[in-house]
């Protein structure tokens, strides 16, 4: 996923850099050009860490053997989960946020390329960074719940998630019902990468914003 969207936003942007990006890689790569850093330079980390991460897992789990099948049912797992929250949210824009989260019929290939790297990078950075980095914290304090440090840990996350979408960066104005429905979408994503994992979360929060735009 993360490769397709790398080489799809590379040409539509013509290059590593440009704004027809997901918002935090829009940030991380324009953060980097400040510093003199290449961009490129954070795709390729990006990669590395990517690779020493399965390497790692591959070491701990040598006497489970990986197998490609088990790729291709991650993402029909992750396709379920992408169309019940389609259909839970479709049901809940009418009589609740009064549809102002319907989104129009037309095509835009921009907005496929952005849908897909706001599930690799907004699940990379507010669920598998912050919830593990929040939750690291807490256990120092709180030490005989784990529910409670995991509760907790989901709802900063949850929130920080919803208030990211409000950045100058992007064009959004404040709606308390839109708002909600992030914090909302933030607990669901949040609960399906504690008990599923990253992988699935980022397939699930992609493959989503992906059916938005044949809604």
């Amino acid at each position: 996923m993360w490769l397709l969207y790398e080489f799809l936003a590379f040409r539509l942007n013509h290059g590593f850099q440009g704004q027809f990006r997901t918002g935090l890689d829009f940030l991380l790569k324009g953060f980097m050009v400040r510093m003199n850093v290449p961009p490129v330079l954070s795709v390729v980390s990006f990669g590395i860490i990517c690779a020493a991460v399965v390497m790692y897992r591959m070491r701990r789990t040598a006497r489970q053997q990986i197998r490609a099948v088990y790729f291709g049912l991650m993402v029909l797992e992750s396709v379920f989960y992408a169309a019940c929250l389609g259909v839970a949210v479709n049901w809940m824009t009418v009589p609740f946020l009064n549809a102002t989260l319907r989104h129009t019929n037309e095509y835009n290939v921009t907005e496929f390329v952005i849908g897909l790297g706001s599930g690799v990078y907004e699940e990379l950075v507010f669920r598998l960074l912050f919830i593990s980095i929040i939750a690291l914290s807490l256990r120092r304090f709180v030490r005989n719940s784990r529910l409670l440090v995991y509760a907790i840990a989901v709802l900063v996350s949850s929130l920080t998630f919803a208030l990211f979408h409000y950045l100058t960066v992007f064009t959004d104005s404040f709606r308390a019902s839109l708002f909600a429905f992030r914090f909302g979408a933030g607990v669901v994503f949040s609960a399906l990468f504690l008990l599923r994992g990253y992988g699935i979360a980022a397939y699930t929060h992609s493959l989503y914003n992906v059916f938005l735009l044949f809604r």
